[in-house]
């Protein structure tokens, strides 16, 4: 019978881990995300500026 508990608390932790790794890739993939919508904001902010100074639309 404790075998059998030491067995089932082993594998209890084995799976709290691997959650612990996936709420850890979620994160990383989340900022990951917001990088680039941040750096696809930024160049479309660039894009509007070099629109606004030079009259043409798309020119630097």
């Amino acid at each position: 019978m404790q075998e059998c508990e030491a067995d089932v608390s082993k594998e209890t932790n084995k799976v709290i881990q691997k959650e612990k790794e996936m709420a850890n890739l979620r994160e990383g993939m989340a900022a990951e995300i917001k990088t680039e919508k941040d750096k696809s904001r930024i160049l479309d902010q660039n894009f509007r500026i070099a629109e606004t100074e030079t009259g043409r639309p798309g020119q630097g």
